[in-house]
């Protein structure tokens, strides 16, 4: 099975920063905006039916600038985490799928990261079995739409995790089923961000991260 993530880059002469609620507000280019992150999607504080035929999936999403960052953590133990923004603004998602656990109760948390700031959502597992479990927990990030300033640079993340391996997937730009070649202008990293430098009017469109399942 193919899967298929959307980033849609978005330039602007001036900052654009969005509400809690996408509402626009202006920023002067002189002017540097605070590091901010909220969470916008949280997964449930609790599930109580975990078990080898019944999967959990939990869905986390943060807003911010700079573009959030997500990591998950397994009672405190980091087990993801995507790569550090230093620019652009918009809103980060991601997908931890556990398809069993060992303990009878664990907790997970998604912890956003933009600068300085952090901002999480904790969720109580509880598992109907407990038993040895073999089976490798997936993790999936990305980002829908990301807005940035005029010559800097900008990640787009697109990370799928299996246990501890990082799958592989290629880029391409506006429907175009080619992949985009690394070059001075873009970069893939081996976890499957896309690494644009000095983003101009030229960047601007919708780019999808392809990879299978």
């Amino acid at each position: 099975m193919v899967r298929t993530y959307t980033s849609t880059v978005v330039l602007f002469n001036i900052l654009i920063i969005f509400s809690a609620h996408a509402q626009a507000g202006l920023l002067k280019t002189s002017q540097q905006p605070k590091s901010h992150v909220s969470i916008t999607h949280s997964p449930p504080s609790i599930i109580t039916s975990l078990s080898s035929s019944s999967p959990a999936i939990l869905s986390c999403s943060a807003a911010g600038s700079p573009l959030p960052s997500i990591s998950w953590f397994k009672n405190n133990i980091l087990i993801s985490t995507s790569r550090r923004q230093t620019s652009g603004l918009g809103e980060t998602s991601s997908t931890l799928t556990i398809p069993c656990q060992e303990e009878e109760v664990a907790s997970y948390a998604c912890v956003a990261s933009a600068g300085e700031e952090t901002a999480q959502a904790t969720t109580e597992v509880v598992a109907e079995e407990n038993e040895e479990c073999q089976k490798l927990f997936e993790v999936k990030t990305w980002s829908t739409t990301v807005m940035v300033e005029q010559g800097t640079d900008v990640i787009l993340p697109c990370l799928h995790q299996l246990g501890s391996f990082s799958l592989p997937s290629y880029w391409s730009l506006s429907g175009v089923s080619s992949s985009i070649p690394d070059s001075d202008k873009h970069q893939s990293s081996p976890a499957g961000d896309l690494l644009i430098r000095r983003v101009t009017w030229g960047e601007m469109g919708l780019y999808s991260c392809h990879g299978g399942d």
